[in-house]
């Protein structure tokens, strides 16, 4: 694979590797947590209008917002207004937030602790 980038002034989102990567993320919750990350401050993110910039359906849109609530990315609260009507305000994180977030440990002896790769980290060793 060959990877073409271009230069970026203006319009653009830093967003780190490891949110890319997070395996436990579908790749729809990860393309809706990049895209929610690249809108400005007060702009929407509820399930209706991100609906609407995408051609996932609104199940899809809400089971990545419930994963990425799950492991930390979002968070989602209902509050009301001062005349009585609810809202839900959203905050969305470039980095999960919360023990939530954090994975379990895995279950087991742990290792030797010895080198498990060789140099270029490739490959186990033989």
């Amino acid at each position: 694979m060959h990877t073409h980038r271009t230069a970026r002034t203006r319009f653009f989102t830093t967003l780190g590797n490891e949110v890319l990567r997070d395996n436990r993320l579908s790749f729809c919750a990860r393309g809706i947590l990049g895209h929610l990350l690249s809108l400005p401050d007060g702009q929407r993110g509820d399930i209706r209008t991100l609906t609407e910039r995408t051609p996932e359906g609104r199940e899809r849109v809400a089971s990545a917002l419930r994963e990425l609530e799950r492991f930390g990315y979002l968070r989602r609260a209902v509050k009301r207004a001062p005349d009585g009507r609810l809202h839900t305000e959203v905050d969305v994180f470039d980095a999960p937030a919360g023990a939530s977030a954090q994975a379990a440990p895995k279950a087991g002896n742990p290792g030797s602790g010895g080198p498990a790769h060789r140099p270029d980290g490739d490959h186990p060793v033989k």
